[in-house]
């Protein structure tokens, strides 16, 4: 009764696991998505190493461009605001 129950349940089921869950679910669609994270984080870094290239006033002239963005921006929504306001 062990063997044929065990060759007609369980052994179907294990092999289901194994080739389905397994072989399918874990190796191709977790590892994929962790493969694919991994890969754009690699390519990401690559591109932009070449933005650190060690001059101090390269990285001055970006942090000031950018604030000056974020400035005129905050600067553009409160005369926005106040406009509103006003009326």
């Amino acid at each position: 009764v062990d063997e044929i129950y065990d060759a007609a349940i369980i052994q179907p089921i294990e092999v289901g696991a194994r080739e389905g869950l397994w072989k399918l679910f874990d190796i191709g669609v977790i590892d994929g998505i962790i493969h694919t994270i991994g890969g754009a984080v690699v390519r990401f870094g690559r591109a932009i190493r070449y933005m650190q290239i060690g001059y101090v006033r390269g990285y001055a002239a970006i942090i000031l461009a950018g604030a000056l963005i974020i400035i005129g921006y905050f600067a553009y929504s409160g005369a926005h605001v106040l406009r509103f306001l006003v009326r």
